[in-house]
């Protein structure tokens, strides 16, 4: 059996709670570039052309995501055809999730570091002096 039907069945079982069921039913990718984000769309036609037909109540707990570890994804092609990409797939339901270094790996958790990188510049002015600051945050924090 697939994995990704064996999820399914598990999720089926009337004992679990909505909560365990969408830790089964979330699926991640990890890595967006040409073939991270290719599986991805395949994942969803697959979820939404022949999952929904055989478990038409736990689609709605599915979840899908994207870790990538750059500033955006498909980094090698031009900003047009990356940002087309990132719509398509937010628009397709996947949360992506960029500046994601995954760390560890088991069966149940990804843990990953978020670098993230905010500048933000202010301009001050006092007669004729122009001052520049330039704050970079680096802030690093690991979530499951």
């Amino acid at each position: 059996m697939l994995p990704i039907v064996a999820k399914f069945e598990a999720a089926s079982l009337p004992t679990l709670s909505d909560e365990e069921r969408q830790r089964l039913l979330t699926f991640v990718v990890v890595g967006g570039g040409p073939t991270g984000v290719e599986f991805s769309g395949e994942l969803f036609d697959f979820l939404q052309q022949d999952v929904k037909r055989y478990y038409p109540k736990l689609t709605p707990l599915v979840r899908t995501k994207i870790l990538q570890s750059g500033k955006g994804v498909l980094e090698t092609f031009d900003k047009n055809m990356q940002d087309m990409a990132l719509t398509n797939l937010k628009n397709s339901g996947v949360e992506v999730i960029l500046n994601a270094r995954v760390t560890a790996l088991t069966e149940t958790e990804i843990t990953f570091v978020q670098v993230c990188v905010c500048v933000c510049v202010c301009v001050c002015v006092f007669t004729y002096v122009y001052i520049y600051i330039r704050t970079v945050f680096l802030s690093l924090s690991v979530a499951t």
